[in-house]
């Protein structure tokens, strides 16, 4: 019986947590990654979760478990009619006027029934479990554990094994497949709970060691209950953009935190939770402060030290809240209410840092703001292993002293280095443990880490003479003049993307990726072999510094997703390479897959693609499909070109891949290493790939030391609309990990 149920809450937990990535790689081609997009499909995935455990709780509570439990199956069986997921041939033409609109609609038709029915999955089958006469019936919470370890495997099999090895159509009959076993199992579950006699309802707890839970629950335990799930929700999301842009631009990084997340709702519903809840009180107060110090430190520190002290410091956080909510668990009888208000806080928390916080924040700055909240939600008792641990804390102070002074008297650079980081971390843990135990409440540090953190936020935009701070849906934007005062840099995060002199007889130099020494120029150089204006498309605006190659009667046509990236570049007064073109400058808002589907045919004499260098790349624009489309809007003789510099990825595989199936001729231009000189004058190393349809079409790049054939490239990897893999373009060996 066990078995049974478990099994069916891994199944259904895993086809809720595949289902996402898969169908948005589904509308991607379609629709882009502009922001209604994103945030309709976040919307509408949080809304039918609550919805699930709402429905769940609501039938329960009205129905009975038995005669609930003949819905919940007949809600499955309706799922059927809207198998398998697809999304219709004629769709993406009727989506173009309204996309949030139909977008939405198409969810609700193609994933409204059967996404609402495995949402009610999880808090259905613990509330059925509770009614068997199985010796673990008075407490089934613990199955809670079973559903999280569904999720984990699917957060890490679909980047994995899905996508790595099964074509899209592949994985949608996979998926029902899945579904066609979610519904059999439900049904045997289902059998089991009204062939069981039924069982009343007793309290979970031992009387002999803690107090019953009431009949009525407190209006007070429910709002904590939201914050305990709102403040790891949110937590998650904010670690994640902070590690995604002010740590490492590295793909797939988010698993990690999600994964970690997941890990800790396994630990804490487990029938022997671990680890113990004092130990988590304990931990808590030498994190939170490391954290928040090195939140301001960013890319400064090494990734094998910065990453893995966030991650355990969200882990311990994040334990803390989940272990209150399963110590606060309520007697089975209100088993569907205790996990609808969990999936309240939880949806709240990443609405909160998906939609609110980009309006309310110009930085990362909610990821502390959210370890501070934490602080708040810890147990009103101060732990008494605290006070007791004086002594050790005392001794740890000094030992931090010792390493710290002993690095600094090694002459010893690297060792200084590493020494003086241990002994800082050490001597903000023992502090945070100090300032806890002499304030006495959770307020206390809370509201001490939160003067911290505006007391870094004041010094760190003076020292790093921040000039503007920008956040939207894409992440937050930094204008800041470097160290010597001679150049405006744009920053996402640790991604430049672009830097424009001061020295006003400067200013119309590219610098960076586009310097006029680099392979940008040879690309115009061959352009330039031709007669007459160009008329050229760029997707990706970033300063505009490529509107710096335009000449008088040239058309460039920008094509940039980020409204805050135009307002940058075009706007702000801090880069003026739109303003100094000589050429007709145009901007067009949208996602450049989808913009460009506007373009006449035939129209462009280049296509120039610079949207690969941060670690989120748009994969749905490097696909087949896709440079169909755009071949389509070049002359005979046109070029496409794209900038592929990349610290994480090799993306040179993907293009003699696409190269070879289109029968285009290809070649690679690389610039790694600038000199000293160049560098001083930011000059960046770069790689960009220019494709055509005959070798001829290339003109000098043909014949240029720095460029070569991309033809006989060993190593060819094809991606379309239904498959890529960005596991395989990995650069494993080179990433920064000190």
């Amino acid at each position: 019986m066990l078995l049974v149920f478990t099994a069916t809450l891994v199944v259904s937990s895993a086809l809720l947590f595949w289902i996402q990535p898969m169908f948005s790689k589904m509308v991607l081609p379609l629709l882009g990654g502009a922001p209604n997009v994103w945030n309709t499909c976040m919307v509408f995935y949080q809304a039918v979760l609550l919805a699930g455990y709402g429905m769940s709780h609501g039938l329960i509570r009205w129905l009975g478990v038995k005669r609930q439990a003949v819905v919940q199956v007949g809600i499955l069986g309706l799922g059927f009619i809207f198998l398998p997921v697809a999304i219709p041939e004629d769709w993406a033409e009727s989506a173009a006027t309204w996309p949030a609109g139909r977008l939405l609609q198409l969810m609700v038709t193609a994933l409204g029934v059967p996404l609402l029915a495995i949402s009610a999955t999880a808090p259905t089958l613990q509330r059925w479990f509770s009614q068997t006469k199985h010796p673990a019936a008075r407490d089934p919470y613990f199955l809670y554990a079973a559903s999280n370890l569904g999720s984990l495997a699917a957060l890490l099999g679909y980047p994995l094994v899905m996508e790595p090895f099964l074509h899209l159509p592949v994985q949608a009959g996979m998926w029902t497949a899945g579904y066609v076993l979610l519904a059999g199992l439900t049904f045997v579950c289902a059998v089991i709970v009204w062939k069981s006699p039924g069982r009343p309802s007793i309290s979970l707890l031992d009387s002999s060691t803690e107090e019953h839970c009431p009949p009525r629950i407190p209006d007070a335990m429910r709002l904590r209950w939201v914050m305990l799930a709102f403040v790891p929700s949110a937590l998650l999301l904010g670690l994640t953009t902070y590690m995604t842009t002010d740590i490492a631009a590295v793909p797939l990084l988010w698993v990690i935190p999600l994964a970690v997340y997941l890990v800790t709702f396994i630990l804490v519903f487990a029938r022997r939770p671990w680890p113990p809840f004092s130990v988590i009180l304990i931990l808590q107060p030498y994190l939170v402060l490391p954290a928040v110090l090195l939140y301001f430190l960013g890319g400064k520190i090494p990734l094998l030290v910065n990453l893995p002290l966030h991650l355990f410091a969200f882990f311990v956080i994040a334990l803390m809240c989940h272990g209150q909510l399963a110590k606060s668990r309520p007697d089975p009888a209100h088993l569907t209410e205790f996990y609808l208000w969990l999936s309240a806080g939880g949806v709240l928390g990443g609405l909160f840092m998906a939609l609110v916080s980009p309006l309310l924040f110009k930085s990362t700055i909610d990821y502390p703001l959210m370890i501070a909240a934490s602080c708040l939600l810890r147990p009103r008792e101060v732990s008494a292993e605290i006070g007791e641990l004086n002594r050790v804390t005392l001794a740890g102070i000094i030992s931090g002293l010792i390493i710290l002074i002993a690095g600094m008297a090694s002459g010893n650079p690297a060792i200084a280095y590493i020494f003086g980081l241990v002994g800082l971390i050490i001597l903000f843990s023992l502090f945070g443990s100090f300032l806890f135990y002499w304030i006495g409440r959770p307020a206390g540090l809370g509201a001490a880490l939160l003067i911290l953190v505006g007391l870094g936020v004041w010094i760190s935009d003076r020292y790093m003479t921040v000039m503007y701070r920008g956040r939207d849906f894409f992440g937050p934007l930094m204008v800041r003049a470097d160290p010597d005062q001679r150049f405006y840099l744009l920053l996402h995060g640790t991604t430049l993307h672009g830097a424009q002199s001061l020295l006003p007889e400067e200013r119309r130099y590219p610098r960076t990726y586009y310097d006029f020494t680099g392979p940008a120029a040879d690309v115009f150089q061959a352009l330039r072999e031709k007669n007459g204006p160009l008329r050229i498309g760029l997707i990706g605006l970033g300063t505009g510094s490529m509107a710096a190659y335009g000449l008088p009667g040239d058309e460039f046509t920008f094509y940039e997703i980020s409204s805050q990236v135009v307002h940058i570049a075009r706007d702000s007064g801090y880069f003026t390479f739109l303003k100094d073109s000589p050429a007709v400058i145009r901007i067009i808002l949208g996602d450049g897959r989808v913009a460009l589907r506007s373009a006449p045919n035939g129209y462009y004499d280049a296509l120039f693609f610079d949207a690969f260098s941060s670690g989120s790349i748009p994969v749905h624009m490097l696909t087949r499909e896709a440079l169909t489309m755009y071949q389509s809007k070049l002359k005979a003789d046109g070029l496409l070109v794209f900038h592929i510099s990349n610290r994480t990825l090799d993306l040179e595989p993907v293009m003699a891949g696409l190269s070879k199936e289109l029968g285009w001729a290809a070649w690679v231009g690389r610039d790694r290493n600038p000199g000293p000189g160049e560098r001083k004058m930011l000059k960046a190393g770069s790689t960009w790939v220019a494709m055509a349809r005959q070798p001829g079409n290339l003109g000098s790049l043909t014949q240029a030391p720095r460029w070569e054939s991309l033809t006989d490239m060993p190593r060819r990897l094809l991606w379309t609309d239904d498959y890529s893999d960005i596991v395989r373009v990995f650069r494993w060996p080179h990433l920064n990990w000190f």
